[in-house]
């Protein structure tokens, strides 16, 4: 089943996209950046597994440019039904609108962490569309994101790619326990989400309230 889930979405992601067969679709190589020393974790990223997409024909999905269909706010469809989280508690359509259980909602209420959106799916009323809104700054000298193809229509570039990524020298969050997002939001085109961001007290917390489907990577000092 998981063979044929990834068929479909390669196809219906071709047939939306009519991408030339030069473009780089698969080059998901990360930016050139040592291996080794790379310093203390100081964070962690957050993510989940991929459920179907929110808009299966990207040109009719709100918040892009019209004239390149890069992708500029993300609005999420909220007659949206969620399918296929079997218990998870964070999820991520293929077009990458991050979602979140009922259980999620309350770990992150009884915590009061400030600056997140929660807009709950009337269809699937144990599912919120999620949106962390402070900001928690890379250092682009060292993390090296890729940024391809800028356009002029809308300021906006075609695809960013990112590597192992490092928190900005001067910026000190005001505790270990925050769930914050990158500033700019990484994938191709109509497929951009920004990364969730979480301190490592709330990484802790988190694994403690045994919360399903999370998926981390080091944010490095």
């Amino acid at each position: 089943m998981i063979f044929f889930s990834r068929i479909k979405r390669f196809f219906s992601f071709w047939l939306q996209e009519f991408r030339p067969l030069n473009q780089t679709i698969f080059n998901t190589k990360p930016a050139t950046v040592p291996t080794e020393n790379k310093g203390r974790v100081v964070a962690k990223t957050l993510s989940g597994p991929d459920i179907d997409f929110m808009y299966y024909n990207h040109f009719k999905k709100p918040g892009l440019c019209p004239i390149c269909h890069n992708l500029i706010k993300m609005i999420p469809d909220m007659n949206y039904k969620v399918k296929g989280a079997r218990g998870r508690d964070i999820l991520c359509t293929n077009d990458d609108f991050d979602i979140v259980s009922q259980k999620f909602k309350d770990f992150c209420d009884e915590r009061h962490y400030e600056g997140l959106t929660f807009l709950q799916f009337p269809k699937s009323p144990n599912y919120y569309y999620f949106r962390p809104n402070l900001i928690y700054p890379i250092d682009y000298q060292r993390t090296q994101p890729i940024f391809t193809n800028k356009r002029d229509c809308c300021g906006q570039y075609d695809e960013v790619l990112t590597g192992i990524n490092y928190k900005e020298k001067n910026f000190t969050p005001p505790s270990d326990d925050f769930i914050y997002r990158s500033y700019d939001m990484y994938g191709y085109k109509f497929r951009k989400s920004p990364l969730i961001i979480i301190g490592l007290t709330t990484y802790k917390e988190m694994k403690k309230a045994k919360l399903k489907g999370l998926c981390f990577t080091d944010v490095y000092e």
